[in-house]
This record gives structure tokens, sequence and C-alpha cells, in this order.
């Protein structure tokens, strides 16, 4: 009986610590997401809150549950009630995530709204449901246990499904981070299914005497997750980082000593050609060397400080909607076109100017003349720039 007693109070400070804990690293997570947010402002895409929602529902069913073992565990009503809370926060979660994903599939394939609008609606049906479950005694606890299983996986997915979009974007070396991420969301989402009250049940009745061992487990594991998630998201830079494709308009590469082309890129046709320097009498279905002529004599006027004097090198020119960034090598000017300003886009310029003279070298005098002898750039811009999911991604929005 003494060593029994033992056992349970060490038991229960152990629940103490890892209950602690799990409330305060779901706590940091939701804030630092929240804070990233708010700090970038609109360059900041909204998908990054589904990380915070989910983990600040992990985070109060969490808090409930410590709450039931810790002071309810002998009341059966309470214990009963605080599983009812949170299956509708499951549902609730679901709701706001289908939300976000509604948000960022807007413009893509009509599946991927589809599939949005389906999980808003379960994540609606289900909240009702398990709110009804909580007030009348009508048996619908099995199907608000599917329900809430239903909606927990799409609260887990949308933030999968980002981490996996971020992680085919990334080309610095910081994979493994997000790969750590999305392992630490996966453990979570095993963790988070010891908590629907039918497994609980289970375990209690199948290893009644074993019982305490797998609850420090499950604990440990869900520890686990929300470390590898919190070590990989801080050492990540901002999400909107890995968005940097949807700000490519178009990529020049400009001889100031003779102010040819020597190549050209063209990213975003239809945003380049409604920028002021523009050609506007020209369809927006083509693009060739007289559609943008014009542009590139907007181009040089802005550059016209660089030009004259080769000792000043401006890095950024910001024309509010586009911003120009460029890097230098001789006589030749490399300009990237973007909608905003990312740190990532200034080390693939940098990689593209310094892999194109290795390529060409001195040869670029020799074909200074003749820009057609320049069109195996065009393999090197998709292997840098990614072209081919550029294309991808337009073609999902289409």
């Amino acid at each position: 009986m003494f060593m029994q007693s033992i056992s349970d109070y060490f038991f229960t400070e152990y629940l103490h610590i890892a209950y602690f804990i799990i409330v305060v690293l779901g706590s940091e997570l939701s804030a630092f997401f929240i804070y990233q947010h708010i700090k970038r402002g609109a360059r900041s895409p909204r998908s990054i809150l589904a990380f915070s929602v989910t983990m600040l529902a992990f985070t109060t069913a969490y808090l409930l549950r410590a709450l039931n073992d810790l002071l309810f565990n002998n009341e059966p009503m309470m214990t009963d009630l605080i599983y009812q809370i949170d299956m509708i926060i499951v549902s609730a979660c679901s709701i706001a995530n289908s939300c976000l994903m509604i948000d960022f599939f807007k413009m893509r394939r009509i599946i991927l709204r589809v599939v949005s609008i389906v999980c808003l609606i379960l994540g609606i049906i289900s909240t009702i449901i398990s709110i009804l479950a909580t007030i009348a005694k009508w048996g619908l606890q099995t199907l608000v246990v599917v329900l809430a299983g239903i909606t927990l996986v799409i609260d887990i997915f949308y933030p999968m499904y980002l981490m996996v979009e971020f992680a085919k974007r990334e080309e610095s070396g910081l994979k493994k981070l997000l790969w750590l991420v999305i392992v630490g969301i996966i453990i979570l989402f095993i963790g988070m299914l010891f908590n629907f009250k039918f497994l609980d049940n289970t375990l209690k009745s199948y290893f009644q005497d074993s019982y305490d061992i797998f609850k420090i487990v499950i604990l440990i594991i869900i520890i686990v997750g929300l470390t590898m998630i919190e070590l990989g998201a801080f050492y990540l830079p901002p999400f909107d980082d890995f968005l940097w494709m949807d700000d490519l308009l178009a990529l020049y590469v400009f001889d100031k000593s003779t102010r040819m082309i020597l190549f050209k890129k063209i990213f975003d046709l239809k945003t380049i050609t409604a920028l002021p320097f523009a050609n506007k009498d020209i369809g927006n279905n083509r693009a060739t060397e007289d559609t943008f002529l014009e542009g590139v004599g907007g181009i040089s006027d802005m550059l016209s400080e660089t030009l004259q004097d080769s000792e000043e090198k401006v890095e950024l020119i910001d024309q509010g909607a586009v911003k120009l960034l460029l890097t230098y090598e001789g006589s030749l000017i490399f300009i990237l076109l973007a909608k905003q300003k990312l740190p990532i886009l200034n080390w693939k310029l940098n990689d593209f100017k310094d892999t194109f003279i290795l390529f060409y070298g001195d040869l670029v005098e020799r074909f200074a003349n003749n820009p057609e002898k320049f069109a195996p750039v065009e393999e090197l811009v998709s292997r840098i720039f990614r072209t081919k999911l550029i294309l991808e991604k337009k073609a999902d929005k289409s």
C-alpha cells in the first residue's frame, strides 16, 4: 500500500511536469506564428495562421485534459464534459483552418477549392453535433467521435500540406528543418489520437495494470513532437520567403555598354504588361522582343545613375508594386523584377549571375550583337528559378 502511494505520487508529479511542458511549448508555437504574421505585415500570407490555430486548439485541449487528469479524474460528469469540449475545440479548429484553406486555394485548381469547402462544411456539422451532444442526450457519441476524427485529420493535414509545399520550394539547405517540422506534426497527430475518449478507455480496459506507463509514453511522444516542431520552426526563415516563386516577374541581362538586352525571361506576362513601362498596345498572350523594348527603355531610365557612374552600385530600385533587384559583373547588369524584396531572391539572382559568367565569361563581348547565342541560358534559368514549377503553379491557378 505504501509503495502504491509512492508510485501514485510520482505519477501525479510526472503529469504536472508533462502537461506544463506541453502547454508551454504549444503556447510558444502559437504565439510565434502570430508574432511572425504581425511582424511581416502584408508580406506574410494568412495561411501561416493555420499553425497558430492548430497549436492554440491543441494547447487548449491539453490544458483541459490536464485539469481532468489532475483535478476531476474521479468525477465522471466533469470528465465527460471535458471530453465533449475537446471535441468542440477540434471541430471549431477545422472550421478556421478550412477558411484559411479556401483563401489559400482560391486561385488554384477547382478540385482544391471544392475540397476546402467540403472541409468547412464537415467542420461546421461536426461542431454543431458536438455542441448538441453536450447539451442533449441523443446518443450521438459515436457520430461525434467519427466527425471529430475527420476534423482532426483536417486540422493536421493543412499545416502539413503547407510544410510539404515549402519543402518543395526550398533550395538553400533548409529542407531538413522543414521535414523535421513535418515529422513533428505527424508525431503530434499520433499523440492527439490517444486524447480521444474511445482510445483512452480502450487502453484502460485492456492494459489496466500498465495504463500509467502508456500515459507516460503518450505524453512523451507529444512532447517530442512539439519539440521537433519548435526546433524546426524557430530556425526557419519567415514562411513568406518560401513563396518567392509567386513574386517573380521578369529577369533581364542588360549590357550597359551597348544598351542591349542580352537575355530576358518573363515569369508573369500579365503583371509585366500592366506596368507603366510596358507596351499596352501589344496583346497579353505572347512575349516577343517588341513587347518589352519599351519596357526595357523604362528600366534604362530608372538606371540612369548607375549607367552614368559605374562606381555607384545600386542594388535595389523600389517602384512600389515592383522591386528591381540588381547585381553587376563588368558592363553587365543582372536585373530581377519582383513583387517583393526577399533575401532568397537576392541569393538566386547572384547565383544566376555567377553561373552565367562561368559559362560565358569572355564570350559575352563576342555574342553581344547576337542575343540568340544566349538561348541556352533558358536551361540555367529553369534550374535556378524553377521555371517548370512556376508553370505548374500557374496551371493549378487556371
